[in-house]
């Protein structure tokens, strides 16, 4: 099913399908809307292909399941607490 909704005339309109933006979309939803929103929504899936590359490219995968201290674990070291440096420059 096509469904179309138009906006005022005069202004310049693109058509974009919902369906590829919202996944709760399940059939072809065809809206016109300006330039400036195309335009957001086509950065936005640019920022998020970006951030997948970076993931993939640097292993960098996540979960929440995982327990505090995730951030530490990955990067292999712990920044010392204010007593740790106490301790150091006692000895």
């Amino acid at each position: 099913m096509m469904t179309f909704f138009k906006q005022s005339e005069g202004v310049p309109m693109q058509t974009i399908n919902l369906k590829q933006y919202y996944p709760f979309c399940k059939e072809d939803i065809f809206v016109e809307v300006s330039d400036e929103i195309v335009e957001a929504f086509l950065l936005d899936k640019r920022a998020e292909a970006a951030r997948d590359r970076k993931m993939f490219r640097y292993k960098a995968f996540y979960s929440l399941d995982c327990n505090d201290g995730i951030e530490n674990a990955a990067i292999g070291w712990a920044q010392p607490s204010p007593e740790d440096y106490l301790i150091e420059k006692e000895e």
